[in-house]
């Protein structure tokens, strides 16, 4: 197990990060688009939860301060702030984005923020009960909502709401075959299908009412944000709910064999990660969406959608696996 690669796992983070591509897109017409909104509410549902479960998967043991590379931080820290600064520069030339915040923000770079925190209080975390912790992060996750300081500052708030799913991952670091036993069952394959299809078709019918609670998914924002729905902590523990039991059945459905081209993708999520926000930026800046929605009109949405999978591939090119293993071997040897 430890030496064998787990080819269930590599077909999940290529999925995720598909996903993280296509949510990005499709949040720049869910006011437009019923289709997206549709889209971005099924996505966020569960899959920030999932990758970070399956980060702290595969987090490697940190059970004191020694243990903690820092060569792997410094290397986060760079790809944050150059995510920050291109971002920026992009959005600034084509006045889509116009401001640079050192400790915050709202975009992607989020996620190794948080990895980064979770890294630093691991060799704390390791010497508490997991039973206990795991009650008292979502106990954090739920009371923050009611913190209406936190927001983006330094990510606090989406580094708490999902510090529960990254620690069920870390629980299972040293036991990966744990995960498969459990999700390899048929007939919960078969629930799990059963489950997802519900799930897809309640999305569709009352679409407006659960995209209301859109700010819940993403983990940033306090309940006063959504002040008109009276939300509480009440909702969050759903969206909780909600985002273990689609969570679960993903991992029950993906397969556990080598798929080709897929499967190899799984390994080069990162650079896909850290380029494509900025490439985004870039297309919708220049104006390339709006003349596809001209050309194509009642067809937009195929196209568009499918420049996201094929921006996907791209990224993870071996180009850019080069440039970011030559990056992360010269500046950062460990």
């Amino acid at each position: 197990m430890h030496n064998k690669r787990i080819y269930k796992f590599d077909n999940l983070k290529f999925l995720l990060i598909l996903l993280v591509v296509i949510g990005h897109f499709a949040d720049l017409y869910v006011s437009k688009y019923n289709s997206m909104r549709f889209i971005f509410i099924v996505i966020y549902s569960f899959h920030m939860p999932l990758f970070l479960f399956i980060t702290g998967l595969f987090q490697k043991r940190i059970n004191s301060f020694k243990d903690i590379s820092l060569q792997k931080i410094l290397f986060y820290i760079f790809l944050i702030y150059f995510m920050k600064i291109s971002m920026f520069c992009v959005g600034k030339h084509y006045q889509s984005f116009s401001s640079f915040e050192l400790f915050s923000g709202t975009e992607g770079y989020w996620y190794l923020s948080v990895i980064i925190i979770y890294t630093l209080i691991l060799p704390i975390i390791s010497k508490l009960k997991f039973s206990y912790i795991l009650i008292f992060s979502l106990i954090m996750g739920l009371v923050v909502g009611y913190d209406n300081s936190i927001n983006d500052f330094l990510y606090l708030s989406r580094a708490i709401v999902f510090f529960p799913f990254y620690l069920l991952g870390y629980n299972y670091s040293n036991n990966k075959k744990k995960i498969l036993e459990i999700t390899s069952n048929k007939k919960l394959k078969v629930i799990a299908i059963i489950i997802i299809i519900a799930f897809l078709c309640y999305c569709i019918n009352n679409l407006d009412s659960i995209y209301r609670y859109r700010a819940l998914f993403t983990g940033r924002n306090p309940y006063s944000y959504i002040a008109d729905l009276n939300c509480t902590y009440k909702h969050r523990l759903l969206t909780y709910f909600i985002s273990f039991i689609i969570c679960f059945c993903i991992i029950c459905i993906i397969p556990n064999k080598k798929i080709k081209i897929i499967t190899n993708l799984g390994k080069k999520t990162l650079q896909v990660y850290v380029l494509h926000q900025t490439i985004i930026m870039f297309m919708n800046g220049i104006g390339l969406f709006n003349q596809l929605e001209k050309i194509f009109s009642d067809y937009f949405i195929y196209i568009y959608l499918l420049i996201a999978v094929i921006l996907t591939f791209f990224l993870s090119l071996r180009l850019f696996t080069k440039i970011f293993n030559y990056i992360k071997n010269t500046m950062f040897v460990n």
